[in-house]
Formats: C-alpha cells, sequence, structure tokens
C-alpha cells in the first residue's frame, strides 16, 4: 500500500464489494484548499472526472463541505442528505455527475488535520443508493485505509522533502557533502562532484571522501568527527599547495530526534571549494549557514573587505539607514555584538586576507 498504484486493485475490490462503480481517493491541503494528490478509478473516464473534480467541482460540491464537519472514520450516503429536487437543481450533478454516470455516493474521511484524505465510491443512475450494509462494510475497513494512507503520505513527504533538499544543494555554488565520521559519502552536490573530478586534493576512494595526502588525513577525519559530535570547524587542505581547499563542517541535525529513522550515524555536512572564491560561493555560503537574505550577505562581504557602513550604501546605491538595518540583522544572525567581531568570524569562516 505504500506504493500509489496498488491503491487501485485495493479500492476496485473494495468497491466491487460494497456495490459501487467506481471511486475516488484524494487528499487536500487545509490551508490553500488545494488537491494535493488524487486517485479514480475505475475506468479512463472516471479518471478524468476526478480531475474535472478536483479544479472546479470540488469547490461547489455540499458533500465535501458536510464532510468537512466529520471525524475520521465516518461515513454519508448522498440519499440520507440529497432530496431529488435537491440533485435536479445541482450544478455538480447536471453538468458533472449525472454524465458522467454517477448519481449515489458514499463518501467518509480517512483521515484529518492538515492534509485531510476523502474517498467516494459511486453507483449509477437506476441502481439503489447505499444503505446501512454498504456503510458497515466501509466502516470496519476504515481503520485499516486510514493506516495505509498515513503511511504512504508519509513516504511521499519524505519522498519530496529529500527531493526539494537535493535540489536546493544543487543550487549551491560550492560542494556540499554529507557525510559519517569517517567520511562515508551519503550525499554530493553537482558542485561537489565537478570539484572531486577536477582538483587532486580530496578523493572518493570505497565510498569515503579522504585528503589524497596521508599527512592530512588525521586533521581530516578529526575535523568531520568534531563536525558528527555537534561542534563545526573549519580547516585549509594542502595550504601550501598552488589551489587549497578551505573545508567547513557543520554538524546536521540528528535523523533519529525527528522520528525519520530509528538508527542512523551521526552525519555532518562538509562544504568546500577552492580557496580563489568568488562572490557566489561566499554569499552562498553565508546565505547557508546564517540564513542572510542575498544583500545581508554582500553587506557581510563588503565590511570583510574594508568598507565602512557609507561606503557600501555608495556602492550598493542604497540608503545609509538600509544598510544600517541590514547590518544590525546580519549581527543578530550570527550571533555577534560588534562588527570587529562580526569581520573576525567571516575571516575565519571565509579564510580571506583581512585588509
Amino acid at each position: 500500500m505504500l506504493d500509489p498504484s496498488a491503491w487501485n486493485d485495493v479500492l476496485d475490490r473494495v468497491s466491487s464489494g460494497v456495490g459501487a462503480w467506481a471511486w475516488h481517493l484524494f487528499s487536500m491541503d487545509a490551508l490553500s484548499d488545494r488537491v494535493t494528490w488524487s486517485l479514480g478509478g475505475s475506468t479512463q473516464d472516471i479518471a478524468k472526472a476526478c480531475d474535472d473534480y478536483n479544479s472546479y467541482y470540488r469547490h461547489i460540491d455540499p458533500r465535501l463541505a458536510w464532510s468537512r464537519h466529520m471525524a475520521p472514520g465516518d461515513w454519508f450516503t448522498c440519499a440520507n442528505l440529497l432530496t431529488e429536487r435537491d440533485v435536479a437543481n445541482s450544478e455538480i450533478f447536471i453538468d458533472h455527475l449525472l454524465p458522467h454516470g454517477i448519481r449515489y455516493s458514499m463518501g467518509g474521511l480517512l483521515r484529518d488535520g492538515s492534509t485531510p484524505c476523502y474517498l467516494g465510491f459511486f453507483r449509477e443512475p437506476g441502481r439503489a443508493p447505499f444503505g446501512p450494509e454498504e456503510l458497515a462494510r466501509v466502516a470496519a475497513l476504515t481503520p485499516h485505509l486510514s493506516r495505509a494512507i498515513v503511511l504512504q503520505q508519509h513516504v511521499r513527504d519524505l519522498g519530496l522533502r529529500s527531493f526539494y533538499g537535493a535540489a536546493a544543494l544543487d543550487a549551491l555554488a560550492f560542494g556540499a557533502a554529507i557525510v559519517e565520521s569517517d567520511g562515508r559519502l551519503h550525499y554530493a552536490n553537482a558542485a561537489a562532484e565537478d570539484l572531486l573530478r577536477k582538483q587532486d586534493r580530496l578523493t572518493l576512494a570505497h565510498g569515503r571522501l579522504l585528503p589524497v595526502s596521508v599527512k592530512e588525513q588525521e586533521p581530516f577525519a578529526a575535523l568531520l568527527d568534531q563536525a558528527c559530535r555537534g561542534i563545526a570547524g573549519h580547516r585549509l587542505l594542502a595550504p601550501s599547495s598552488p589551489h587549497p581547499l578551505r573545508l567547513i563542517a557543520v554538524p546536521l541535525r540528528d535523523p533519529r530526534r525527528a522520528g525519520v529513522v530509528r538508527a542512523w550515524p551521526p552525519l555532518a555536512l562538509l562544504a568546500f571549494a577552492a580557496l580563489e572564491v568568488n562572490e557566489a560561493f561566499a554569499v552562498d555560503l553565508l546565505r547557508s549557514l546564517f540564513h542572510l537574505g542575498s544583500a545581508e550577505a554582500r553587506v557581510a562581504l563588503a565590511l570583510l573587505a574594508g568598507k565602512n557602513v557609507k561606503q557600501i550604501a555608495t556602492a550598493h546605491g542604497t540608503a545609509l539607514n538600509t544598510v544600517r538595518t541590514q547590518l544590525r540583522s546580519i549581527m543578530e544572525k550570527t550571533g555577534t555584538r560588534r562588527q570587529s567581531e562580526l569581520v573576525g568570524l567571516l575571516h575565519e569562516l571565509l579564510m580571506v586576507h583581512r585588509p
């Protein structure tokens, strides 16, 4: 049931068991009122009907309005809520349901909260409406369907978070790798893969990141071990070489505390780039570490370059008070209290010559 395609077979069987010829399963974002997941069976025509329902007709559906006042596990039949006159005067029945062969429905709320999930079964005109026997059957299955929905949506959410996280890391201008304390690699963004191909100070061997130079391996291991124990750190790799690598290791949140996995090793995010770094790298790094805005990151870099507030305002074409406000925000986000302390922090992180 974790595979969305498995729902088609399961709900086709349930639909047959309650004498329905079609069904519709969908979840919504309660805040935006947007359909986030939808499946419809048993034919291509009913799948098209579900798409039309999601995009327009659900907004005028009195059945959905009623279901929003139900508790998880409650079910209703439209025959108990709508008269023949109601149906004859209803836009959703006249323009949508009846043309698709749907007259009677039985619907329930499988899950509430921020992403409520609804399930409906349908019968065509000319048949008897759903009754107490069919309601009892779906009510008996509801706890099992609800548990499966929770698991399926949890897996889906994890997949989306993984996708968005990887996309965000790939957008960074510097190498970013997720590693264990022994350098075992779990993920590398596009910039990291490119750097590993182009430079000869850091390599990937047997699934582990490690310096090419043997004498650099122990300090590198200490940097990762420290980060995996919750303490950020940085160092230069091959500092005497023409093109040393800047390394910054920061701890990642323990996934066990987030309830994602039961057993997982401590992890660290290793950011690395060649020392001759452009502004894009520095801006990305400051935004990632301190959640600075792009303008704030550029102000911080200008301070590091030795400019004062007035010079920064002139160079950036902004008001003096704007730069002062940005500077206060930067110091608050970085936890510094004086400009000299902020410049010192930036110097340590970016490892550039201080003017």
